[in-house]
């Protein structure tokens, strides 16, 4: 995502995995004073968008290489929840599927079915595949406010300010939560097994 700058020339680059609060994020260090670079959803780089690069991708872009990095990693439950609601949203579900077709298909034909859809959409990619050795790691569970502004002051010598940000919500937001069965649960506890075990959830 992007290569956050101040005006004494500080330099920070975030690793935005989707679905893992990077609005509320540039939210807070525009609220700081930052500026953004490198935040753009129309510029593609090999099918990912400029905002949300996995790695290397994102250390070949000018200025980034060298810069001291941070993501957001969330349990991928979670974040399998949030995915969908985009998935839904957008019309590659429909949500009658996980709450009544599933209980009628074999485990088989339900990790095809999503193993498919989540292969073909950028959005989903495992989080570990965000990550190289160097990259500094929040967990989403440890909440987004003044826990999550104190690490970042803490590990990139800053002064933040703490503020209740607000950021621009999407028409998937408003999608209600569609309830996961034990099948589903595990399929995507298949599909991301790396994220478990590297991210210890």
């Amino acid at each position: 995502m992007p290569l956050y700058t101040s005006r004494n020339s500080r330099r920070i680059y975030h690793i935005h995995i989707p679905r893992t609060a990077g609005r509320y994020v540039s939210s807070l260090f525009l609220f700081n004073k930052f500026n953004i670079h490198y935040n753009s959803f129309d510029v593609q780089v090999d099918g990912y968008d400029l905002t949300h690069l996995p790695y290397p991708y994102y250390n070949e872009l000018e200025g980034v290489a060298n810069v001291k990095k941070f993501a957001v990693i969330r349990n991928p439950f979670d974040r399998f929840a949030s995915i969908l609601k985009m998935l839904v949203t957008f019309g590659i579900f429909d949500r009658n599927y996980f709450e009544f077709t599933v209980n009628q298909t074999s485990f088989e034909n339900i990790r095809d079915t999503i193993f498919d859809s989540l292969d073909q959409f950028p959005y989903a990619l495992p989080q570990y595949k965000y990550i190289d050795d160097n990259v500094y790691l929040w967990k989403c569970e440890s909440g987004m406010g003044y826990d999550f502004v104190k690490w970042i002051n803490s590990n990139f010598d800053l002064d933040f300010r703490f503020n209740e940000v607000s950021y621009s919500r999407d028409r998937y937001d408003d999608c209600h939560n569609i309830q996961i069965c034990d099948k589903v649960r595990d399929v995507v506890a298949e599909y991301y097994k790396k994220d478990f075990e590297l991210f210890d959830y």
